[in-house]
């Protein structure tokens, strides 16, 4: 036969052809953005705080089912012992212009977040055809973006732009607003990429989306209920993009070493680690008196020993880029407070109530100089009053039961004011505010029962729920459950 080598290189040829059409017939789908959340590659840290801003969707976003419930889920079912903290801050009509800087200190940035996700827009545009608000001006809209973005760097913390994504789910353009969302998606896009952050384009993930499953060119009930507020698969939509994007901003990050005021276990020392795999190529600096650290301050080489209540101020700079990045925490080291371990208990609670009303002065009693009018026992921590009773000073009493040692962190997420003390310590005190905001505290405590305090008072009007939270040694941030707290028995 003639040209034996050639036909040897055409079969040869063949054949890998073959294998490569193969090889990408059998190539899996892009790795899910959640599973991404919690793979070993993972820049989540231990402690970190995801927290979201924004108008109502945002504000429902915690609930079950939410975008960030969907995160919470995720991360809490595979990486429990991580303490991921989430908090969400949102209100219905908000707009860019209602991220003032005060309303971002007091709901988000006390929090002291690791990221925060910015997701408004719509009531800017004015969410509906026939909607009576003023649009906002672009220049004032896009001035408020940088503004929020200014200031969460400012507090340490990486920010993540989202664009507005629909306001109506007809695929071919025709939804009253899609002309102006268009133009305000492109402005947040360009802030986002004019301040370095990163972009999360909900607005070009919807339309996809709706191209493909809406063939019908319903203008609802795809990705939204009522053309806005998100369906079962816009939650799922959000949840995935925002995986994605926070997965992406973080490695961008790989300096970002955040601190948090915190308590230590007595003889614990501070680790210091980069989002990166170790933090080759950075140059870590810090101090222990307060003072801002310099390129001559000690250089960070192994776990700090912390002995007495301490302001550890750190400097980091990436090497190859000379970008810096300062971050501040007081750590306070503790020691394990021993339990009551009361004898004879049972599930529930005592409650007192008191005729107190705090809708003049804003401030809770000192309830030890009030007589309680009435008095009894609940078996979960909700107190439902009788109508004509919602003004109220309120006491419930009980024992914590905790799996083990370790330091446990309580909030409170409400308006109204409250307190939440474990035996004689506060450990939760949380004013009255005009926005829901969620306070924190940390104890250190042995496993056991341990005495419990909470305290709040109602107003007239407003929101009466009054909701608090735990978290500790790989329990993930949750409600308080009625199954670990105890009452004397009778």
């Amino acid at each position: 036969m003639k040209y034996p080598h050639l036909l040897r290189l055409i079969v040869l040829c063949l054949i890998g052809f073959t294998l490569i059409m193969g090889a990408r017939a059998v190539t899996p789908a892009s790795p899910d953005p959640l599973e991404a959340l919690v793979a070993p590659d993972s820049p989540l840290r231990a402690g970190d705080v995801l927290a979201f801003h924004g108008d109502y969707i945002t504000e429902v976003a915690d609930s079950p089912g939410g975008y960030a419930d969907i995160l919470k889920q995720a991360i809490y079912a595979r990486r429990p012992d991580w303490g991921i903290r989430f908090v969400t801050a949102g209100d219905t009509g908000f707009r860019s212009v209602s991220l003032s800087p005060e309303n971002l200190q007091t709901q988000l940035l006390t929090q002291q977040p690791t990221v925060v996700f910015i997701f408004i827009g719509n009531h800017d545009i004015g969410v509906s055809a026939t909607s009576s608000t003023a649009v906002t001006p672009l220049p004032v809209y896009t001035q408020a973006l940088q503004q929020e973005i200014t200031l969460i760097r400012a507090a340490g913390a990486v920010p993540i732009l989202a664009t507005p994504a629909v306001i109506g789910e007809k695929a071919d353009g025709s939804n009253p607003r899609d002309a102006l969302l268009e133009i305000y998606a492109a402005s947040s896009r360009k802030v986002a990429a004019a301040q370095g952050v990163e972009c999360c384009d909900l607005r070009a993930a919807f339309l996809d989306y709706l191209r493909r499953h809406n063939p019908e060119n319903r203008d609802r009930g795809i990705l939204t209920v009522d053309g806005v507020y998100l369906s079962p698969a816009g939650n799922r939509l959000v949840a995935a993009c925002a995986a994605k994007s926070i997965v992406s901003a973080l490695r961008a990050v790989p300096w970002y070493i955040p601190l948090q005021d915190r308590l230590l276990l007595a003889g614990q020392p501070v680790t210091l680690c980069g989002r990166g795999a170790d933090n080759r190529g950075l140059d870590i600096r810090y101090t222990l008196d307060g003072s801002q650290p310099t390129a001559h301050s000690p250089r960070y080489r192994r776990p700090i020993p912390i002995s007495n209540p301490t302001r550890l101020t750190i400097r980091v700079q990436e090497i190859a880029t000379g970008h810096l990045f300062t971050s501040s925490a007081l750590l306070t080291p503790t020691t394990l407070r021993k339990p009551d371990n009361p004898p004879q208990v049972t599930q529930g609670l005592h409650y007192q109530r008191y005729d107190y009303d705090a809708t003049a002065s804003r401030q809770l009693p000192d309830f030890a100089q009030l007589t309680p009018i009435e008095h009894g026992t609940l078996p979960t921590p909700f107190f439902f009053p009788k109508p004509g009773h919602e003004v109220l000073g309120l006491q419930m009493r009980a024992y914590l039961d905790v799996p083990r040692d370790g330091i446990y962190t309580f909030f409170s997420r409400a308006y109204f004011g409250n307190r939440l003390f474990i035996g004689d310590t506060l450990v939760v005190d949380h004013p009255f505010t005009t926005a829901k905001i969620t306070c924190r505290g940390q104890i250190a405590l042995h496993a056991g029962k341990h005495a419990i305090r909470l305290e709040y008072c109602r107003l007239k009007n407003g929101d009466s729920s009054e909701w608090f939270y735990y978290q500790g040694p790989g329990i993930p941030m949750q409600m308080i459950p009625e199954t670990i707290l105890y009452r004397p028995a009778d």
